[in-house]
């Protein structure tokens, strides 16, 4: 899986691109970013303010060294395959099944894989 962004373009073809540029300029607002950051969203701001605010409002990173967020390299694109879909798709189901039903990790992982691998074949076969 890749980096989950969101994109703001301004179309040279738009009708109403004062609007938009004023919605796009009230999503980059100091007060709005300051609230995704708190919510424990990345944002494209570089001002450290931001970075101090980071999961101030998920109760799941309370106690949690969050500034560490910000230690680590994003990961380098992937060179996708023709198989990503089925494997996205299994690990979905599998995570669902954990969350409805207490399914175990390691089960989900392994139930993934052996899904995935089926799939695959059946694919190569036709």
């Amino acid at each position: 899986m890749g980096i989950d962004e969101h994109l703001m373009l301004l179309a040279s073809t738009s009708k109403h691109k004062e609007d938009a540029f004023r919605v796009m300029s009230a999503i980059v607002s100091d007060e709005v970013q300051t609230d995704m950051y708190k919510q424990a969203k990345l944002g494209v701001m570089k001002d450290v303010k931001f970075k101090n605010v980071f999961g101030e409002n998920a109760s799941f990173l309370k106690g949690k060294n969050v500034q560490a967020v910000f230690k680590t390299d994003v990961a380098k694109p992937f060179q996708p395959t023709l198989y990503d879909n089925i494997a996205t798709g299994e690990l979905q189901n599998q995570l669902m099944l954990m969350v409805q039903t207490g399914k175990d990790a390691n089960s989900a992982v392994r139930d993934a894989e052996e899904a995935v691998n089926k799939k695959i074949q059946e694919t190569l076969a036709k």
